[in-house]
């Protein structure tokens, strides 16, 4: 049950903050969708970091990544606990099935026979002929201990490729904290290469990484097609915050100009 506590934490903390937003929209009227998008595009500048000072997504994101690294704490730890509870076989059990595995079968020796024993010697008593307590003893097999065996081999696998697997995702997690082109990249292949990388890098130098998250998860949750058209409704909201004319206008105004 341990593994299901940085989920359910990661769900106590989320506060309905996706469920209100990205609903299936499915195919509706272009009006429908454009009210759609200027609600989410209104809640997102209301909340972000580098338009009004809000702390919402940042603290959002925050949670989020300690909850991944809650995950790997946890893997670990029921490595170790294992280990513990095995009386220190654990760890390596899994190299040691496989050096053996290459052996010859005369040659291979279970290493997991110390944990479980396949055959044991048992001693019985019972009452004789006489009626006192007589003493036999007598090779017992333990059938389980095969199953048993089994069972613990593949939760080394098990173990060992969540234990990798939830590491390479904190590094993946750590090169987007670190690398502002790596978030521009990752937003725009969430928004299926629908939106052009300059509207991109305009929304990612203008917002924090808290926000960028947001926008991460609401993508995921949205109909690409929707997702592209609410990033260029961020993108002029967030021009018209800072002043700057939307890169439309200012290109008509320019063509203006030139005629």
């Amino acid at each position: 049950m341990s593994r299901l506590v940085p989920l359910d934490l990661m769900f106590k903390m989320e506060d309905t903050r996706m469920p209100l937003f990205p609903k299936p929209i499915g195919v509706v009227a272009e009006d429908l969708v454009d009210d759609k998008v200027g609600h989410i595009r209104d809640h997102f500048m209301r909340y972000s970091g580098r338009t009004y000072g809000a702390k919402t997504h940042r603290i959002y994101f925050m949670r989020f990544v300690l909850c991944e690294f809650l995950n790997l704490i946890n893997v670990v730890g029921q490595i170790f606990f294992v280990d513990l509870f095995l009386g220190g076989m654990f760890t390596s059990y899994g190299v040691q099935v496989v050096e053996v595995s290459n052996l010859d079968p005369e040659e291979r020796v279970d290493p997991m026979n110390i944990v479980f024993p396949k055959v044991a010697k048992c001693t019985f008593q019972r009452f004789g002929p006489t009626g006192t307590i007589e003493t036999f003893d007598g090779l017992c097999v333990l059938p389980i201990n095969i199953l048993n065996e089994k069972i613990y081999i593949f939760l080394w696998f098990w173990f060992v490729i969540l234990s990798i697997i939830t590491g390479i995702f904190l590094v993946y997690r750590l090169i987007l904290i670190c690398s502002r082109a790596a978030r521009k990249s990752a937003l725009r292949a969430r928004a299926n290469l629908l939106v052009d990388e300059w509207t991109i890098g305009r929304i990612v130098d203008r917002i924090t990484i808290g926000d960028w998250f947001f926008l991460m998860q609401l993508g995921m949750n949205l109909d690409p097609f929707v997702f592209a058209k609410l990033l260029q409704a961020i993108d002029a909201a967030l021009m018209r915050f800072q002043g700057v004319p939307n890169h439309v206008d200012a290109a008509a105004e320019k063509g203006d100009k030139i005629a």
